[in-house]
């Protein structure tokens, strides 16, 4: 609850000066003013010449610099290598770029489509990082051109001067050397510079035809998706009654195959890279996996979940080795063809079987064999060329295959609810039971002839299961290595571990789910053929400008605000987990320093991150004095009282009159300081409720602190006894009391004092010193002291007068007496 209160008061802090920097910022308030004209460039200042006497050292100089720009020249090969690999690039997309002539389109798959649309993205994303090494060759080819040339000037102006002057033969003639030396290298500079602009103007240029032929085969691909609603083949029973058989179709799947490993050799040898990357990758995660099983079987702790992973982990170290590194390595990727993403298939596909049925609980174990059959059937579907009568067979009887599975998957799910509920269980079986209808309809609309939607519905709902599936995999093998290491000695050592391992854990796990759930949505939507133009309509939204004044804001503006403060909470929640839990319980800092810290990363972290999120909207520093001057408006009216609180919060953080666990008194209340806050600061009342005071109070108030220098508290006990009582005994007899109690000091000792004659009793006091307040000492103490004096005898007399009667009436007297 505390927390919430602060962030609260921290979010609403921050929508205020928001507010304030949007509608206060010149293009909101008022109309921009137009810039005044520049002056005309002023003209260039004629060098003087080198005097003559330091001709001699200039030369030298000028030879140095000559010499470092041949050096550079020389040793840079990057135009040059730029050149030879756009050329090459040239050649290996000149059959590519055939097929994107528009009068060819019907003649290309869309398969092949797609294949030359990433390709070509790929190449451009070469393209630009090319572009961007030339641009920075070409500028400082620029700079160097600059300084040639004026160097050239200045020495023209000396040897003219020279001349002029009547100076030696040998003067003039090192003058001339060194001239020509000069203009020599401005010529070959400037050759290099046209030669780099020269390429940078070809490679754009080709850059922006493959940008426009990306465009036309979208909009074909486009085109083709709308049409997957429409009949596009003849319904199957007219097929059956007149069926072709095409004899070349066995060439076909041959020529398709041959074709997909090329596409595979050729991407080895483009990114050998990333494909020994992956190696490393893989092979560390097999010694990881083999190392933490071996000796992580004992590290488990409690959890006897990952103690069963860990041990199936032990007995497939590769399966769970080929699994991890593939599912974390699939980003490194985003271009690669599709022959590659089927080849990195079959392995997660084995890696599967291996390993889920020793997940998975009993009713379940047939599923990775079920993905493992229904993955075959698919790549035999997909090997067959479109459009041929075996294709469609094998498209129904994958359809027939996928609906069937989602079936038994949404009974099975059913019936071990029945004995075990679980939401998971219902989502499964939910799901299942989706994917069942979807893949009626796939059937129906495959055996009408629709065989492009068919297709698109059947691709979606295996690779939503199969991606659900291996993500789900991968997810209890990471949870379990997460618990191994963390129960590890190197991680035990951590404070943090120790005390928060579970929380660790757990905040892991979240980030894993997320992680999962978001790439299980961008592959479902690729597999139903819907990713591109989701993302389009995503791109229009996020785009949308929206105008205020001169101020133009888009949703994806407010989308990086929204996200700029929410990494900011959580950075600072991080770094506070990381001080309060491992760094500052290392350390020996006074009684509230570790909170001042955490307190003051935490503010920073959200005003660096707050003025980030400003930053993203496009409000700049410039509108300053304007926020500044609307905050001082709205403080002198509405914000006084908060930020008076707020600024007494900061000084109650940094001059810490109070602190975290102090025991303080406000008025008649009293109890622990529990949190300070932005705003407020709680305190927890001895008799167990939750205060909360402003900040502005106790800086203005007067307030006491029991335990601001020491805990030390001296505690009295008044004791009276009777008169005839001798006062040695009792100041002798008191402070002895107290001596044997554990948690009375010895220094400053106890003492008793005789503090005058009372009405009815001689009055003393019994002063000591205790480690820390607490009410149960005094009570101690005063048990002791009545328990001594009944045993010495010591009377101990109550409050009592004596009444002198000087005159009463006779019948009262006559009535006592009776009575007596």
């Amino acid at each position: 609850m505390k927390h919430a209160i602060l962030r609260w008061d921290v979010l609403t802090a921050m929508a205020v000066v928001l507010a304030l920097c949007v509608f206060s910022s010149p293009g909101f308030t008022a109309e921009s003013k137009p810039e005044p004209e520049t002056s005309a460039t002023p003209p260039e200042a004629v060098p003087s010449p080198i005097p003559l006497a330091s001709v001699p050292s200039e030369r030298i100089k000028t030879y140095k610099l000559l010499k470092d720009q041949e050096n550079w020249a020389q040793s840079d090969t990057k135009v040059s290598d730029i050149g030879a690999a756009f050329v090459t690039e040239k050649v290996r997309l000149s059959k590519l770029i055939e097929i994107s002539i528009q009068t060819r389109f019907a003649e290309v798959e869309s398969a092949d489509l797609e294949e030359a649309k990433k390709r070509w993205i790929s190449t451009i994303e070469q393209m630009d990082a090319w572009l961007a090494d030339l641009k920075g060759t070409a500028t400082s080819l620029e700079r160097d051109l600059k300084r040639l040339h004026e160097e050239r000037q200045i020495w023209r102006i000396t040897l003219d001067h020279a001349i002029e002057q009547d100076v030696p033969q040998e003067l003039l003639q090192s003058l001339q050397t060194t001239l020509g030396q000069v203009v020599s290298s401005e010529e070959s500079t400037q050759a290099k510079r046209d030669q780099t602009l020269i390429l940078q103007t070809k490679i754009s240029d080709f850059r922006m035809d493959l940008t426009k032929r990306i465009e036309m085969i979208g909009a074909e691909l486009a085109r083709r998706r709308k049409s997957d609603l429409i009949v596009d083949h003849v319904p199957l029973w007219h097929s059956l009654g007149d069926p072709q058989i095409d004899r070349s179709l066995f060439n076909q799947i041959i020529d398709e195959t041959r074709r997909s490993w090329r596409e595979v050799v050729e991407y080895l040898r483009e990114q050998p890279r990333r494909i020994v990357g992956q190696a490393v990758l893989g092979l560390t995660f097999l010694f990881l996996v083999w190392h933490l099983g071996k000796h992580g079987i004992q590290k488990t702790g409690e959890d006897q979940e990952a103690l069963t992973v860990s041990t199936l982990m032990l007995k497939r170290p590769l399966a769970t080795a080929v699994l991890l590194s593939t599912v974390l390595t699939e980003p490194l990727y985003p271009k690669a063809p599709d022959a590659w993403l089927k080849f990195m298939g079959v392995f997660l596909v084995l890696a599967l079987v291996r390993l889920l049925p020793g997940l998975l609980i009993s009713g379940f174990r047939a599923v990775p064999y079920l993905l493992g059959g229904l993955f075959i059937l698919h790549r035999i579907s997909v090997a067959v060329p479109i459009g041929n009568l075996l294709n469609r067979l094998l498209l129904i009887a994958l359809t027939i295959a996928t609906t069937a599975a989602m079936v038994w998957g949404a009974k099975t799910a059913g019936r071990i609810r029945e004995s075990s509920p679980s939401g998971w269980l219902l989502l499964f079986q939910f799901s299942s039971g989706a994917g069942a209808i979807l893949g009626l309809i796939s059937m129906c609309l495959s055996i009408s002839g629709d065989t492009g939607s068919a297709y698109h519905l059947t691709e979606g709902l295996l690779t939503s299961g199969f991606t659900a599936m291996l993500l789900w995999a991968a997810i209890v093998l990471l949870r379990t290595l997460t618990v191994i290491s963390l129960n590890t000695k190197g991680a035990r050592t951590l404070h943090m571990v120790l005390r928060d391992s579970e929380s660790i854990c757990n905040w892991c796990m979240k980030l894993f789910r997320w992680a999962a759930i978001v790439a299980w949505g961008y592959y479902t939507l690729e597999g139903f053929g819907i990713l591109t133009p989701v993302q389009a309509s995503l791109n229009r939204f996020i785009h949308y400008e929206m105008e205020f004044g001169d101020i133009s804001l888009t949703p994806l503006n407010l989308l990086y605000f929204v996200l700029a403060i929410w990494l900011s909470f959580l950075v600072s929640r991080l770094l506070r987990f990381i001080l309060e839990k491992d760094v500052m319980p290392r350390t020996t800092l006074p009684q509230g320093v570790p909170e001042t810290i955490s307190k003051a990363v935490h503010y920073g972290t959200l005003m660096f991150g707050f003025f980030i999120a400003l930053s993203a909207i496009g409000i700049d520093s410039s509108s300053l004095a304007l926020i500044l001057g609307a905050l001082g408006f709205g403080i002198s009216f509405g914000l006084q009282n908060v930020v008076n609180n707020f600024v007494s919060g900061l000084i109650l953080l940094f001059e810490r009159p109070i602190r975290v666990g102090d025991k303080i008194q406000v008025g008649d209340m009293g109890g622990v300081v529990g949190e300070i806050g932005i705003r407020a600061t709680t305190v927890h009342t001895w008799d167990g409720a939750d205060v909360i005071v402003p900040n502005a109070n106790l800086i203005s108030n007067e307030i006491i602190n029991w335990t601001f220098s020491d805990h030390k508290r001296r505690i009295e006990v008044k004791v009276g006894v009777a008169y005839g009582v001798d006062p040695e005994t009792v100041l002798a007899l008191l402070p002895s009391l107290v001596t044997s109690h554990p948690d009375v000091l010895e220094n400053p000792e106890p003492i008793a004092l005789f503090l005058g004659f009372g009405d009815s009793s001689l009055d003393f006091s019994l002063r000591c010193w205790t480690k820390a307040p607490a009410p149960d000492i005094q009570s101690d103490v005063g048990v002791a002291v009545n328990r001594a004096l009944v045993e010495a005898g010591i009377e101990i007399p109550f409050p009592q007068q004596d009444l002198h009667v000087k005159s009463i009436d006779e019948s009262v007297r006559e009535e006592l007496g009776s009575k007596e």
